[in-house]
């Protein structure tokens, strides 16, 4: 059997832990710590005593066990107490109350008018690339000034963001109608391209730290503005579809879907043409055509 030598990074290492009560004393026990032979076996690699982990096949020397011992002082040894007592109990209960989501009562309080809203879904291209060549500390600063910067350009132009997705948002607009709610994504689309590459992308210059790309998606459709635990969120079909779209774009690129390209101003008709996307995402957008925006 093929055999790893251990490195230094994470690993999890199992035990079997006996207590055992202590002499003369009352309620103190001492805990005798073995590892699980259901997972290690005892060997010796190249004259080191250590334990051989069948799972992730790799050899674990002794001295290291010994060394994370000294690291483990004062840190709990089990998993955090369970709220929920009798799982079973627990959803036989729930089971009872599931009706009530369709309640006139939760309805009123969750959900409020359905609206036609445009969404302009935005992420960082190659973000995990990035995470391995830069420092997570400088990596999650960058990123974050990314999203904190979009945000407030998005509500320069009316919008608003409404979830954080990973390295990404989404945004929507909502007035005044839903024509110029897309001619005002597709102009803060532009925007946002414009600040980025020639300003921010500027600044990471003078810090030797690589450019950011984006993509952007837009497209819009009925949707719930949903209350859920005293925090707002929004739930549709074409939240899904936008977020799909913006997938689909390269670097640098805005793309729209088509229902929302119909709507579009005459000046930005003229700088949208057909986008011929990767065949193996066609499917997920159901036949919508797409259309990048030239605005170089």
């Amino acid at each position: 059997m093929s055999k790893k030598e251990f490195n230094d990074y994470t690993h999890r290492f199992d035990f079997k832990i006996n207590p055992k009560p202590v002499k003369g004393k009352e309620n103190e026990f001492e805990l005798e710590i073995i590892p699980n032979k259901d997972r290690y076996e005892f060997q010796v690699s190249k004259g080191i005593a250590g334990y051989f982990d069948k799972f992730d096949k790799i050899f674990i020397p002794q001295n290291v066990l010994l060394t994370s011992f000294s690291q483990l002082a004062g840190l709990h040894i089990n998993l955090p107490p369970q709220r929920i007592e009798n799982f079973e109990e627990y959803c036989v209960e729930r089971y009872k109350k599931l009706n009530e989501y369709f309640s006139e009562n939760f309805k009123n309080k969750t959900l409020k008018s359905p609206k036609n809203l445009v969404f302009l879904s935005i992420d960082i291209v190659n973000s995990t690339m990035r995470s391995k060549n830069l420092e997570i500390e400088i990596n999650t600063i960058t990123n974050l000034m990314f999203l904190i910067e979009i945000e407030k350009i998005i509500e320069g132009f009316g919008g608003r963001v409404i979830k954080y997705v990973g390295d990404g948002l989404i945004g929507f607009f909502s007035s005044p109608n839903v024509m110029g709610k897309v001619d005002s994504s597709l102009e803060c689309s532009v925007s946002i391209k414009k600040f980025v590459e020639d300003y921010l992308n500027k600044f990471l210059k003078t810090i030797d730290i690589p450019p950011l790309t984006f993509r952007i998606g837009i497209y819009h459709g009925e949707s719930y503005i949903v209350n859920i635990s005293q925090q707002e969120d929004i739930y549709g079909h074409a939240l899904d579809i936008t977020h799909k779209i913006q997938e689909c774009a390269g670097e640098n690129q805005i793309v729209i879907g088509s229902k929302s390209n119909q709507l579009a101003h005459t000046y930005w008709r003229e700088k949208l043409e057909k986008f011929d996307f990767e065949k193996e995402k066609k499917s997920s957008l159901e036949n919508i055509i797409l259309y990048k925006l030239n605005c170089d």
